[in-house]
């Protein structure tokens, strides 16, 4: 169980923390300098980051209470106990656990006084509640000042602050003091305070026992809140309580051996586990109050179920919108049975033969056998982890599995064993391997596949390409270098030294930004889905009116590489291009339709030229037209004559002109036309053989395959499934 929290947040809120002394913090986050926040308004930030982090763990043993000094009223247990000196300071919260709703009011209440606040009494009030709060309970209690220190905090002598430094100490409570303000900036009193008084008292109080005491500046403390995201605490739970057990698992029989059987009292903690991001939910707000508090809604799920028809269920005459209604209707959930699909047939199944459906099954935790480390493969330790360590009330059982996880270290071993983690659950393989340190030597168990999850792939290999050659017996030949396709030595060269330039692992380097080394480190890179809706809806949470906030610099380094590798890795860059022969590629060559007739960059090619990544020449022969004669290929439309001058078109000219639909249609007219008139044999056939030839083509090449399939469908109404229909389907093409 999570330890219980008390934290009160004690704030100046005198004249002076109007001041805008951190301007660089303001810029950092939106680049704007012309409208900086003043220290006020950055305290509440701070406090917006903080609490709203006890508010998404949503524990109610972490409470807090904030406290004001230097306000225009006076409100404290302290000041009620009819004690003077304890003016204007008041207890905006009192200790209790955060809700959303009271940030809205904190915007409200934390603005600047008109009176200079009283730092140690601040401090002398929050001691007041935690006592009256906590009384003798286990709590980790802190007090957080929040303070320009530009007032005299009257710490001068022992006599003054050693009451209340034995108080701290009695209490058990930490403080720690954040001075707002720029060091260049501040005054002589704030020096002082920063740099003598503070820590002297700091110093004394933990010497009289206090648990902790730290001074920080607020700006390197709002830079860390900003970088680095919210992590939420997840409590430990033992997902397996048991026996860890090696040989004699079969109960009964000849091959049961109880004297062969090694059994260790364990317990199974997740390492590694996704995370997912919080979910919207569905809720009703009671209309006579309007305070956001989730009530329950009570509805029924109704489902949509669609009856399989045969045709002659219906006339064909029967309108098909009619079908579609006839064939849905409603059920509810109560009226859905359950089923499995064995190919087209639904099995049905009742409540009670699923049950013993059920694979029964005993918790355990079996090793099965060993295997070397070295035969197992990487992908098959990508999957959620968990440690297997002793019993925490077994002494016998820690000092047992530390010995077997330090024999599989010597020995380079790991476990296969088979996990049941709860009676009649589904088993699982899981491979076990021993993690050694100086403080515990535990087991790191990662499940494995069943052969069911692999996927068996085959891949072409990367180190030969096989081309075509005639001369031997099948047909091809494997080639291992000189091919265009192979990379050279080269190129492996300066890729490798490429690859070594961009290691993010190496963190020697003491000018090195200690977000780029995280970037290497497997459980530090940031989840950005996770911390930009986190963030989003705790900005809305405090203001209804609020922008969605963008990834913060933690995240979105993740998503490139640091500024500081791509400028190391600047030479192998160009030593890498230089051997890959690397071009930039044209426009007109990544999508040909969308930038044809866009102008070379060349020059002296001139603004009419003919259409980019096209040869004319090969375009008008290669379809094939060539082999046959010349005058039965010829078109009384001329198609290539016609699609010559549409791609010589000017550059200006809408590249998506309807010209070249035009051009197509009206040649796949010409041949229905042909087809129509033209006898089942002779020449007129091959004629037509060749137009369809050349047609298919040029919608192949131009990237028109609609206006190819539209004509075949109707060239197959026209001959009527003739000879001519099976030879253009012989000759494939009656498709694209």
């Amino acid at each position: 169980m999570a330890e219980k929290a008390c934290t009160i947040y004690v704030v100046d809120q005198s004249p002076s923390m109007t001041g805008r002394h951190l301007p660089g913090l303001q810029a950092a986050e939106d680049g704007n300098d012309n409208e900086v926040k003043n220290n006020l308004q950055l305290v509440l930030e701070y406090l917006q980051d903080k609490i709203g982090s006890k508010i998404y763990s949503n524990r109610k043993t972490d409470v807090v209470g904030i406290v004001g000094v230097g306000t225009a009223t006076t409100d404290n247990v302290v000041s009620n106990d009819d004690q003077a000196g304890y003016d204007h300071i008041t207890a905006h919260f009192g200790i209790r656990q955060f809700m959303a709703s009271d940030f809205r009011q904190l915007r409200d209440k934390l603005v600047a006084g008109d009176f200079q606040g009283d730092i140690v009494s601040g401090i002398v009030v929050a001691i007041q509640m935690i006592s009256l709060y906590c009384r003798h309970l286990k709590y980790v209690k802190r007090i957080v000042v929040l303070s320009n220190l530009n007032a005299d905090l009257g710490l001068d002598d022992e006599d003054e602050y050693a009451p209340i430094a034995q108080k701290l100490a009695d209490e058990r409570i930490g403080v720690e003091v954040l001075c707002v303000g720029n060091a260049k900036d501040s005054s002589q009193q704030q020096q002082q305070n920063w740099h003598t008084v503070v820590p002297r008292f700091l110093q004394f109080a933990k010497q009289c026992g206090m648990p902790y005491g730290e001074s920080h500046e607020f700006e390197a403390v709002m830079r860390e809140l900003r970088d680095v995201p919210l992590f939420k605490t997840v409590r430990s739970v033992a997902t397996y309580s048991g026996m860890l057990t090696l040989g004699g698992s079969n109960k009964g029989g000849e091959n049961h051996h109880d004297d062969a059987r090694l059994a260790i009292e364990v317990e199974r903690f997740a390492h590694t586990k996704i995370a997912a991001a919080m979910n919207s939910t569905a809720y009703a707000v009671s209309a006579e109050a309007d305070d956001g508090v989730i009530r329950d809604i009570s509805h029924e799920i109704r489902y949509k179920v669609r009856k399989q028809r045969k045709d002659d269920d219906h006339d064909d005459d029967s309108d098909e919108e009619d079908k579609e209604n006839d064939d849905e209707f409603e059920v509810g959930k109560q009226d859905l049975q359950k089923g499995y699909i064995y190919g087209a047939t639904v099995v049905p199944i009742s409540h009670e033969d699923e049950q013993n459906l059920q694979f029964r099954s005993d918790k355990s935790y079996e090793i099965v056998g060993f295997v070397s480390r070295a035969t197992v493969k990487p992908w098959e330790l990508m999957s959620e982890t968990s440690y297997v360590v002793g019993h925490r009330k077994n002494a016998r059982a820690q000092f047992a599995l530390a010995s077997l996880a330090r024999a599989m270290e010597e020995y380079e071993y790991c476990a296969v064993a088979r996990l049941v983690s709860k009676p009649d659950s589904r088993p699982v393989m899981m491979l076990l391997m021993p993690e050694i340190t100086a403080a515990f030597s535990v087991l790191v168990d990662v499940r494995l596949p069943f052969a069911e999850d692999c996927r068996k792939f085959r891949f072409r290999p990367l180190n030969e390409v096989r081309v075509l050659n005639k001369s031997n017996n099948n047909g091809t030949e494997i080639v291992t270098e000189n091919h265009y396709l192979l990379p050279t030595p080269e190129l492996v060269t300066a890729m490798d030294a490429y690859v070594d330039a961009l290691d993010v692992t190496d963190a020697q380097d003491a000018d090195v930004d200690a977000l780029d080394v995280d970037v290497g480190r497997p459980g530090m890179v940031a989840n950005p889905v996770i911390a930009h809706v986190q963030r989003c809806v705790e900005a809305r949470a405090v203001s209804e009116d609020a922008v969605d906030k963008i990834p913060d610099r933690f995240v979105s380094a993740f998503s490139r590489v640091p500024d500081r590798l791509l400028t190391a890795a600047a030479k192998q860059v160009a030593k890498l291009q230089a051997a890959a022969d690397v071009k930039p590629v044209p426009k007109f060559k990544s999508n040909k339709r969308k930038y044809a007739g866009v102008k070379a960059e060349d020059e002296n090619e001139p603004a009419t030229s003919r259409r980019a990544g096209i040869n004319l020449d090969q375009l008008m022969n290669a379809a094939g037209g060539g082999d046959d004669d010349e005058d039965e290929g010829k078109d009384d439309l001329d198609i290539a004559d016609e699609i010559s001058k549409w791609l010589s078109r000017p550059a200006d000219e809408d590249p998506r002109s309807e010209r070249l639909t035009q051009i197509l249609t009206e040649a796949g007219n010409q041949i229905m036309q042909m087809a129509k008139q033209a006898r089942d044999g002779g020449n007129g056939r091959k004629v037509i053989m060749s137009k369809i030839k050349r047609l298919r083509y040029y919608a192949d090449t131009l990237e028109e395959p609609e206006i190819y399939d539209d004509f075949v469908g109707k060239l197959r109404q026209v001959t009527n499934n003739n000879e001519l229909w099976q030879a253009v389907c012989a000759q494939g093409f009656d498709k694209m």
